[in-house]
């Protein structure tokens, strides 16, 4: 009760949190969810015990106001929290999947035909992306101006030629 209570004081007006590196776990993130009248950045960066659920009551309440979502590092995210981010968050502008190691190349090829609003998004550190996955990346989100692929082993020069060919307005790679 007292993280709702603190949560909502000072989210109402803000629309923005930053909880990255802490401690919070799904509670929390309903918590949120339960008492926030609009969220529009939420950072969750490094919480390593949130899962799919804590992540669905979020976007399925806050989704279409959503414009900024950093997961960097929460390892128990899977495809099914990615489809619901997908699904839920059609205004979504900042998309951070960093060293969330259970995303799949698949899952992300499917899912960027529906995050094709998005201009800036991390795959640092996802090995499982491939260059199909960045090529159909690139043609799906054409407004794509920020793009992070460190430590992304299985990429190649085939990704980089799509990205020159069809990102015109990229300006971090």
């Amino acid at each position: 009760m007292a993280i709702a209570n603190c949560v909502h004081s000072q989210l109402c007006t803000q629309g923005s949190l930053d909880c990255s590196w802490c401690h919070v776990t799904d509670s929390g993130l309903v918590a949120i969810a339960n008492c926030v009248h609009r969220l529009e950045s939420l950072c969750i960066s490094g919480c390593q015990a949130v899962s799919n659920d804590g992540l669905e009551t979020v976007v399925k309440k806050h989704g279409a106001q959503l414009r900024v979502l950093e997961m960097f590092g929460c390892i128990n995210l899977s495809p099914r929290g990615l489809r619901s981010v997908a699904n839920n968050c059609i205004n979504l502008i900042t998309l951070n999947l960093g060293q969330c190691y259970k995303l799949t190349d698949s899952c992300i090829s499917q899912l960027s035909g529906i995050l094709g609003r998005i201009e800036s998004l991390d795959l640092r550190g996802c090995k499982q992306i491939k260059d199909n996955c960045i090529h159909r990346l690139v043609k799906n989100c054409s407004r794509l101006k920020h793009l992070s692929l460190a430590n992304c082993l299985n990429i190649t020069d085939v990704s980089i030629l799509e990205i020159s060919t069809y990102l015109n307005d990229i300006r971090y790679m």
